[in-house]
């Protein structure tokens, strides 16, 4: 009686139902059925959790990132460098990283344009006046290439004149194409 009990139970443990909940009576089936569920089983174990360490793998790649647009002029007077002019053209978007906060600059010389007093463009509406009390002294040129001095520049009495900057000049005109 112990031998027929022992034997049972270690033959139900290859015994499955089918959807049909029919039990197949081979054995060799359900050896088969077992050796499937526990390669499964055995690699989930053995491979991705023990070897490769699954359960603590962590996103690698940048999940957010904020880059800001700046607009508009400031006029910096350091005891260190003296008066400086910093427009949207020094700026640059930074490389992307984790946990950074950047405010790159770049400095670049272009022949030919000094940092200097000048008239703004006449194309900027911002910078178009007609006497000195349209050019507040300080205020940035929206949209412009400096900030004003508070003189306004007229060719003649009767015309509108533009104000004068500080910043990069000549100003850059942009061209047409013939």
């Amino acid at each position: 009686m112990g031998m027929s009990t022992f034997k049972n139970i270690f033959l139900s443990a290859f015994v499955y139902r089918t959807a049909k909940n029919d039990i197949p009576k081979s054995t060799k089936i359900g050896i088969l059925y077992r050796v499937i569920q526990l390669c499964i089983i055995g690699y989930l174990i053995g491979w991705v959790f023990v070897m490769e360490k699954g359960y603590q793998v962590q996103e690698e790649s940048i999940q957010s990132s904020v880059i800001t647009k700046v607009k508009g002029v400031v006029l910096i007077n350091s005891s260190d460098t003296g008066l400086s002019l910093w427009g949207p053209e020094d700026y640059v978007i930074p490389p992307h990283g984790e946990a950074n906060f950047f405010i790159t600059t770049t400095v670049t010389k272009i022949p030919n344009q000094t940092l200097d007093k000048c008239a703004e463009s006449d194309t900027v509406p911002d910078g178009r006046c007609s006497d000195n009390n349209g050019c507040p002294r300080g205020e940035p040129v929206s949209a412009g290439h400096g900030m004003k001095t508070g003189r306004c520049l007229k060719k003649d009495r009767n015309d509108t004149g533009t104000c004068e900057i500080h910043g990069w000049c000549p100003v850059e005109e942009s061209q047409k194409s013939k």
